[in-house]
């Protein structure tokens, strides 16, 4: 990860037309996945570091890079989160239902106690 996060803020560094055609490249195709998976990923690893017992170096110094590098991407933590909530009414909130991530095309149920959203019994329970 540390090397994709040198690369891309050495290209960036360049002054406008000194970057390759394929750096160039490169690098919007580094956007563009960032823009589709960067802040799942933040959320999933943000999740996995509250289910651990202690404090691991590994999960903080990680999540310090991929903020970074989505950041230096483009990718915006609040404004991400503000989106993700905005459509999370459409979305189960289980992360291993397939209407995790696309919306499910019909009405969710919402839990009275805690207010997440679920599409079905099984997600409801889980």
């Amino acid at each position: 990860m540390q090397v994709y996060y040198d690369w891309a803020k050495k290209i960036k560094e360049k002054a406008p037309g000194i970057a390759s055609a394929l750096e160039t490249d490169l690098l919007a195709g580094m956007r563009r996945g960032a823009q589709e998976h960067w802040w799942h990923s933040l959320r999933a690893l943000n999740a996995a570091k509250r289910r651990c017992e202690t404090r691991n170096e590994d999960f903080v110094r990680f999540g310090t890079l991929w903020k970074g590098f989505g950041a230096l991407l483009g990718c915006d933590a609040k404004r991400e989160r503000e989106r993700d909530a905005s459509e999370a009414a459409g979305r189960c909130t289980r992360l291993e239902c397939e209407y995790h991530r696309k919306p499910t095309g019909k009405q969710l149920s919402r839990c009275k106690g805690c207010g997440v959203y679920y599409c079905s019994r099984e997600c409801q329970v889980a």
